[in-house]
């Protein structure tokens, strides 16, 4: 006894199946790109606020200093677009000896 394989039958089944099967593939996909554009959004904005709290600890002596910590953002933010500007960036402090300075920045993601 021989058993006999019909190919003939089973024809479309894997173009069937990957039709069906293909757009969860491709949400998932599309899914992990936009995530990681996110993260890395997140990643710059998160390093150019860093960069401006360095430049608020030692310009304490300079007559400009929220400007110039504004300033120090947006340059290390670069990567985020023409939209990032020193107003989205604030700046609070007393700026006196061994108080804390507080920077932060917002970005809107589309």
């Amino acid at each position: 006894m021989s058993k006999r394989i019909h190919v003939r039958q089973e024809q479309g089944q894997s173009v069937a199946e990957f039709a069906l099967v293909l757009p969860l593939i491709m949400l998932v996909l599309i899914g992990i790109v936009q995530f990681g554009l996110v993260f890395k959004q997140y990643i710059t904005l998160t390093d150019a606020v860093r960069e401006g709290a360095r430049k608020a600890a030692v310009a304490r002596h300079r007559t400009d200093r929220t400007t110039h910590v504004q300033n120090a953002v947006v340059t290390a933010g670069s990567d985020l677009g023409p939209t990032f500007t020193t107003g989205n960036v604030s700046v609070t402090s007393t700026w006196n000896h061994g108080e804390d300075v507080v920077v932060r920045a917002t970005f809107p993601f589309d």
